[in-house]
């Protein structure tokens, strides 16, 4: 588990750190996706500031990749969500990254996750930013008790205060907070080869918690790293 978010948040980010790259990167993401025969597609990012570049540089240089590919094509439509880094982010730069979501609503900002190394971080800090998202009309997705370390009591109901609309992994959780995620019909976007490839839980696909999901009445979305 270090090892895999130790190279997702530090080699991997190393190779999208100028402008040209993250055309490239979003441009072959998409094409995957289209040649893959999806037809609604959200992508999310952390938007990074980097040596010569923005945040709002950045957002906006998806955005702008996302426009020239619409229109070229109308066979799949395409959205982003801003995602917030829980392991290196202030309460700041979180509401940074919100006001950058609301100002771009309407270039196809669809909303804002938390998300990054589970093991840091305190995301109590993040309530008012998010608060502020919901507010805005911005749907709200967590990246949820992917570690023991991350889904305990006091952080997974800190995370639900936050009204979220989906939450992601949700693997390591008490009872009585599924029990809650049930009644509230919240959508799980359960990424099951990720969760297995990473070793996030004891197991293999058989033992997924897709499997214990399946049976409440939650949408499920099925996500892709």
């Amino acid at each position: 588990m270090p090892r895999f978010f130790s190279t997702f948040s530090k080699l991997t980010y190393q190779l999208c750190n100028d402008l040209e790259s993250l055309v490239y990167a979003t441009n072959s993401v998409l094409q995957d996706f289209i040649e893959d025969g999806v037809v609604y597609l959200e992508l999310r990012t952390i938007p990074r500031a980097s040596p010569g570049i923005s945040r709002e540089q950045y957002v906006n240089t998806v955005l702008d990749t996302f426009e020239k590919f619409r229109a070229k094509t109308d066979q799949m439509s395409v959205f982003l969500i801003l995602a917030i880094d829980r392991g290196n982010m202030t309460e700041a730069e979180a509401n940074e990254i919100v006001n950058l979501a609301i100002e771009s609503k309407s270039r196809g900002v669809v909303g804002v996750d938390i998300c990054g190394d589970p093991t840091k971080g305190d995301v109590s800090i993040y309530k008012r930013p998010l608060l502020k998202a919901k507010q805005s009309g911005l749907g709200i997705t967590l990246h949820f008790a992917e570690t023991a370390a991350s889904g305990t009591p006091n952080e997974l109901s800190t995370l639900l205060s936050f009204q979220p609309d989906r939450l992601g992994h949700v693997i390591h959780v008490p009872d009585d907070i599924k029990k809650e995620i049930a009644r509230r019909k919240l959508c799980l976007e359960l990424c099951i080869s990720c969760n297995v490839h990473a070793k996030m839980f004891d197991g293999g696909f058989l033992d997924h918690h897709l499997g214990y999901w399946r049976y409440e009445d939650c949408p499920i979305a099925l996500p892709t790293m």
